[in-house]
């Protein structure tokens, strides 16, 4: 079951890392917002947040400033 949060995070992919709020949070996933210009490659990421920790997963959609992360 996804809880909505509003978590400070940073998500990095590949070499580059950028600030992004967590919206969504589960065990297999999370739905994550980004400054309006970034885009992700569907590909591996991994999210650091005090809540979490840091924490991997995949980029599986990206609608807009928000994107869907199924985590490992």
């Amino acid at each position: 079951m996804r809880k909505q949060r509003l978590w400070s995070a940073s998500i990095t992919q590949g070499h580059s890392t950028w600030s992004c709020v967590i919206v969504e949070y589960s065990a297999g996933g999370a739905k994550v917002r980004v400054p309006g210009a970034v885009r992700l490659a569907l590909a591996p990421a991994k999210i650091s947040c005090a809540q979490l920790g840091e924490v991997t997963g995949t980029v599986v959609w990206q609608t807009g400033t928000n994107l869907g992360i199924k985590l490992a």
